[in-house]
C-alpha cells in the first residue's frame, strides 16, 4: 500500500495507540483491552521483548493496523517490515532509516518538532510527519499557529493529548492523534486493570464521535453526560490497627530500684592539697616528710618549680630538700646526705 493510502486510512480511524510495556504478554493484554474500547490502530514499540511476534500476530487480522514504533536503525526497519508492520515510525529525522524502510516496501513516518525539521523530513520524502512532542512547544496553540503559516502539512500529533484538551486537538486539521500514557496509564498496566483501560479507550472514541456529530466545533462541550475517567484504581482506605498489647506474663519485669554507688572520694587531705598523716616507715636516707609523700597521689606530690621534669623524676640525684639538720658539726658527709 502506498504511504498516502495508508496514512489516509489511519486518519479515518482518528487515534493511534502507542503500545509500551515491559513484556509481550502485557502488550497483548493492552491491545486486546483497547480493541474492546474501539481503538484499532496500534504502534508497537520495538523495545518490547518479542515485538516482532506481536507484529506477526496482528498483521494477519484485517480489522486492526499495526506499525513498528521507535525504529532508529536500518536493521530494525528491515526486521519490522519482515514481521508484517504496516508502517514504520521513526522518532526523528533519520534519512538512512527512511531509505531502508522505503526500500523494504513499508511507509515510513519521520518525527519532527520545529518548522525546519518538518520541512527537512518532507524533502527526504516523508508524506506524513509526526509532530513530537507537541506539548513541549505549546500544544494545540503551537500547532494552530504553525498551520496558519504552513497550510497543507500532513501531521500526526503525539505527546500531550489528554481528555482535558481533546476538543482543542480534534479541532485542528491534522491526520490523527497519537495517544500514549493518557490512554494507557502505567499504573493500570502494572496492576492489570484491563477493563479500566477499555473504559478510557471507549471514552476517547465516544467523545470524538459526538464531536463529529456536533459539526466539529472549535470549542466543544459534550452534550452527553460522560462519566469522569478514573485513571487509577481505587485503593483500599487505610484503617490504623489498634496497638498490639502483650499478655501480662510477657510484660517486661520492672527493674529494681538499685541506689547508685557513691562516687569514690579521696581523703580530705588529698582533696585540699594537704599531706596525709601517714606514719613513716623506717627508710634510711629519707626524711619523714618525703616518706609521707610516697603515699600521696602523684598529682598532689610536691614539686619544685625551679627544676626540669627530668630532674624532678630522678630520685638518685641530689635534691636540696633531702638535707636534714644536724645537731653537731661533723664531717661534710654527715652534713650532706
Amino acid at each position: 500500500m502506498l504511504p498516502q493510502e495508508m496514512f489516509a486510512l489511519i486518519s479515518r480511524r482518528r487515534f493511534i495507540a502507542e503500545i509500551q510495556a515491559d513484556t509481550a504478554q502485557q502488550a497483548l493484554n493492552v491491545i486486546e483491552a483497547l480493541r474492546r474500547g474501539g481503538i484499532t490502530v496500534f504502534e508497537i514499540s520495538n523495545q518490547i521483548p518479542g515485538f516482532e511476534e506481536l507484529l506477526r500476530h496482528y498483521s494477519m487480522q484485517n480489522d486492526v493496523i499495526v506499525g513498528a514504533g521507535s525504529v532508529i536503525s536500518e536493521d530494525q526497519a528491515i526486521n519490522a517490515t519482515a514481521a508484517g508492520a504496516r508502517y514504520i515510525s521513526v522518532p526523528g529525522v533519520f534519512p538512512n532509516v527512511y531509505a531502508a524502510g522505503v526500500e523494504a516496501g513499508t511507509p515510513v513516518m519521520l518525527s519532527a518538532l520545529t518548522p525546519t525539521e518538518i520541512f527537512t523530513a518532507i524533502r527526504i520524502g516523508s508524506d506524513t510527519v509526526r509532530l513530537f512532542p507537541a506539548s513541549a512547544f505549546g500544544g494545540a496553540q503551537y500547532i494552530h499557529d504553525l498551520l496558519r503559516k504552513f497550510s497543507g502539512l500532513n501531521l500526526i500529533i503525539s505527546g500531550g493529548v489528554s481528555v482535558d484538551n481533546l476538543a482543542d486537538y480534534l479541532a485542528l486539521p491534522v491526520r490523527a492523534l497519537s495517544l500514549d500514557t493518557s490512554l494507557t496509564p502505567r499504573a493500570l498496566i502494572e496492576q492489570g486493570e484491563w477493563e479500566q483501560i477499555s473504559r478510557i479507550a471507549r471514552y476517547f472514541v465516544e467523545y470524538a464521535n459526538s464531536w463529529e456529530q456536533a459539526g466539529r466545533p472549535q470549542k466543544y462541550i459534550p452534550q452527553q453526560n460522560y462519566q469522569p475517567v478514573n485513571y487509577y484504581p481505587a485503593q483500599q482506605e487505610y484503617i490504623p490497627q489498634p496497638q498490639q498489647m502483650y499478655p501480662p506474663a510477657y510484660q517486661p519485669a520492672p527493674q529494681p530500684n538499685i541506689p547508685t554507688q557513691p562516687q569514690q572520694m579521696y581523703p580530705v587531705a588529698y582533696q585540699t592539697g594537704q599531706q596525709a598523716n601517714i606514719p613513716a616507715q623506717s627508710q634510711p636516707g629519707k626524711s619523714q616528710q618525703q616518706k609521707s609523700a610516697q603515699n600521696v597521689p602523684q598529682q598532689f606530690a610536691q614539686q619544685d618549680p625551679n627544676l626540669s621534669p627530668e630532674d624532678q623524676n630522678n630520685d638518685d640525684e641530689f635534691k636540696p630538700w633531702d638535707s636534714r639538720p644536724v645537731t653537731n658539726h661533723g664531717s661534710l658527709d654527715e652534713w650532706i646526705r
